[in-house]
């Protein structure tokens, strides 16, 4: 066993630094097999190519995962660590490992036999995995969700976030997921909102966080608003959910509020929607928001390209209504029409409200801009394009959504940073002082102007057509965390830029890409 540690090259020469979790991990993962009586199985995972070069956090996990299987059943871990989907480890790849340690210690055999997985689990077959679970856990539950027609038809890559939040309800809040099947959702397929709001249910009911409550979730579940599922309804969900997770009392607050007393119903929903962005840090604006004599909505529902039916409003607390959604649209549409993806919200609530700051904006669709700032429309671009753009690091997000900013609107001059001459040495000075990140990133400016220098370098060089498509492809990578065993540590927002711009590029435009990085972010191994 200490000779196939010590065969590992980077525990030859000594861990340390971001290496010792890994070494610890793998000296406990030596002690359980010489233990349980699996040596020759743990030689065999350490002459794997992902354990060989290193553990990247997602592959710690999945090496923790993979000792407790063979703890349980060494035989039947040996057929994992030779199946597809173990070639290289990724988030996917370690949910569904994560699926089988779920199950009964003494099904895990006959699991792997399944005829569902017929030449061993690959990468894509999460539903299949979480399936062989809900068979041994919630076989009635199962069964209900196998005979929709969609399912039973097969399930595409478009279905599969919907299917295992049902699997989820179904393990973790088996009486929601009985009243959400009586609701009539998924006769016919899931739509995205539908999707979204069947995570937020289980979130809501299930474990995600101490205040989670099932019978609070049951109750809003019953209200009019969810007879069927826009993306607006969707984002009240969210709000409630966010208000419940901040606090009960406000939460509480929210339902007794007068108009919703009797139930939130459809009318109400753009309204609770908005109640996103103020929860947390202004919970004082939710009775105004709520009032319509104070707060006057304005709701326009728009078919874009790619993402289809989107509803936009403006929700103006305690100012009057102006010109921000034709706004709004021009600029969802152009970020769409530049990103070449669907825009990834149903459902854009503008919240001119008294925030702190400008304005803000993230993933949900909800975004605050200060009053008098409603029809700022480099500002509403930026925070718009931060529902593309919510990743880590900083740079990769500021840095993209200034780049936005400046197809729609005119681009803005950035004060340089001060704290450093790159990206990665700014990525190192945050990464050394992880509790004032944010402030050396974003307080300081130089996220946004290091991040769109680059971006604005980078599409000089290549050219429009050849930047959106790694633009594209950096999105899309970040989105679906792709490349996290490859890219961890104080470089990942680099590793994956590299990945888009120069890696997965064709070789002329890596040429072009890889001196434009280097400037920017320093040269690789600096």
């Amino acid at each position: 066993m200490r000779a196939a540690l010590e065969a590992l090259p980077w525990m030859r020469d000594g861990v340390s630094g971001d290496e010792e979790d890994a070494g610890t991990t793998m000296s406990y993962a030596a002690e359980i097999a010489i233990e349980s009586g699996f040596t020759d199985l743990f030689v065999t995972l350490t002459e794997r190519a992902w354990v060989r070069d290193g553990l990247a956090p997602v592959e710690i996990s999945a090496l923790f995962s993979l000792v407790s299987l063979a703890h349980r059943d060494a035989e039947a871990a040996a057929l994992l660590l030779d199946m597809p989907f173990l070639a290289t480890v990724e988030t996917d790849d370690l949910g569904m490992l994560q699926d089988l340690e779920q199950l009964p210690p003494d099904q895990l055999g006959a699991a792997l036999a399944s005829p569902s997985l017929e030449g061993g689990i690959g990468d894509g077959d999460e539903v299949a995995v979480s399936a062989l679970r809900l068979a041994a856990l919630a076989p009635d539950a199962l069964s209900r969700i196998e005979r929709l027609g969609w399912v039973s038809d097969g399930v595409s890559a478009h279905e599969s976030g919907g299917v295992l939040a049902l699997h989820e309800l179904a393990l973790d809040a088996p009486a929601v997921f009985a009243a959400v099947a009586a609701r009539g959702w998924l006769r016919d397929g899931l739509a995205n909102a539908e999707t979204r709001a069947l995570w937020t249910l289980w979130a809501m009911s299930g474990r995600s966080y101490a205040a989670a409550d099932e019978a609070a979730t049951l109750r809003i579940l019953a209200m009019p608003f969810l007879d069927e599922v826009s993306g607006t309804d969707a984002g009240a969900l969210a709000a409630l959910d966010r208000a419940l997770s901040s606090s009960r009392p406000l939460f509480d607050r929210i339902l007794a509020h007068p108009p919703l007393a009797s139930g939130i119903a459809d009318e109400h929903a753009v309204r609770v929607a908005a109640l996103d962005a103020v929860v947390d840090e202004r919970p004082e604006l939710v009775d105004v928001i709520l009032d319509p004599e104070r707060t006057p909505v304005e709701t326009r529902v728009v078919e874009l390209p790619l993402a289809g039916v989107v509803t936009l409003s403006a929700v103006h607390a305690g100012s009057e209504p102006g010109g921000t959604l034709g706004i709004v649209e021009e600029v969802v549409r152009a970020h769409e029409g530049f990103m070449g993806a669907a825009f990834p919200a149903s459902h854009v609530a503008v919240v001119v409200a008294d925030v702190d700051g400008l304005g803000g904006g993230g993933p949900r669709g909800v975004i605050t801009v200060a009053p008098g700032n409603g029809e700022d429309r480099r500002l509403l671009a930026h925070e718009l394009a931060h529902v593309y753009w919510p990743f880590h690091p900083p740079w990769i997000a500021e840095g993209a959504v200034e780049f936005m900013a400046s197809r729609v609107a005119e681009l803005q001059p950035l004060s340089p940073c001060a704290l450093a001459d790159t990206l990665g040495a700014l990525d190192r000075l945050a990464w050394e002082d992880r509790e004032s990140s944010d402030d050396i990133y974003r307080g300081s400016g130089c996220a946004y102007s290091l991040g769109r220098g680059l971006f604005l370098d980078l599409q000089e060089a290549l050219g429009d057509e050849a930047f959106r498509r790694s633009f594209l492809r950096l999105y899309l990578a970040m989105r679906d965390e792709s490349h996290e065993a490859e890219c961890a540590g104080v470089a990942r927002g680099a590793c994956y830029v590299r990945i888009a711009f120069a890696g997965d590029a064709s070789p002329g435009s890596a040429a072009l890409a890889g001196p434009v990085i280097d400037r920017w972010y320093g040269a690789a191994g600096e």
